[in-house]
């Protein structure tokens, strides 16, 4: 599915910051497991830099890059890290992805650290109703979701999990409510991500994915 909708954007008559920022969003709250509220605004003209995904929360470190959600819906202490890796397909892949919509912003001049990732050309924040229009828009485009489909941001935030849950196995399912962030008594205590921990469950993920 994620290839059909990167086809559908390349396709598209959006200048290439748009197509960049759509495909990265898209790749972030695949990959990320993200809830939309932590990435996209609800409003074009005000943001909470403290709710929503602004590049000081984010820091490149060799393979992979790091996102700081600093007020997740299930808060604690400190927020949530997120820990991503290249994926070895590079048009698929959410850190290539993340670099390029950088480079775009800075050539824009709308990367600043205190903004929000996800702008538009304009310089306003990409609403969330904006979001998940387009998103309705594109997947329509591919063919395979029927009229009454309800695509919206939140269905990217299991796409990961469902995944690791097809190997039905206890290491899997620890897997999962590592990766989608999920807390249960049932599961080990959650203290704080680990990158370690991450790039292991990565791998898994991308075995899975190639298969």
């Amino acid at each position: 599915m994620l290839k059909l909708l990167g086809n559908e954007i390349h396709r598209s008559q959006w200048s290439s910051y748009e197509k960049t920022l759509t495909w990265t969003s898209f790749l972030l709250s695949y990959f990320g497991s993200l809830r939309i509220s932590e990435l996209i605004s609800d409003e074009s003209t005000a943001f909470d830099q403290d709710k929503i995904l602004c590049w000081k929360d984010v820091v490149f470190n060799g393979d992979g890059v790091t996102l700081h959600l600093r007020s997740p819906k299930v808060e604690h202490a400190g927020g949530d890290l997120i820990c991503l890796f290249e994926f070895p397909v590079p048009g698929l892949c959410p850190v290539i992805a993340l670099r390029r919509l950088k480079a775009r912003a800075t050539a824009a001049g709308l990367y600043e650290g205190g903004q929000p990732v996800c702008r538009l050309e304009s310089g306003a924040c990409w609403k969330r109703s904006a979001f998940n229009s387009t998103l309705r828009s594109v997947v329509e485009r591919t063919g395979v979701a029927g009229e009454d489909s309800k695509v919206t941001g939140h269905s990217f935030r299991g796409g990961i999990p469902s995944l690791l849950a097809v190997e039905a196995t206890p290491a899997a399912e620890a897997a999962l409510k590592e990766w989608g962030r999920w807390r249960s008594q049932a599961f080990v205590s959650y203290t704080q991500f680990h990158i370690a921990t991450r790039r292991e469950i990565f791998g898994r993920i991308t075995k899975l994915l190639l298969k």
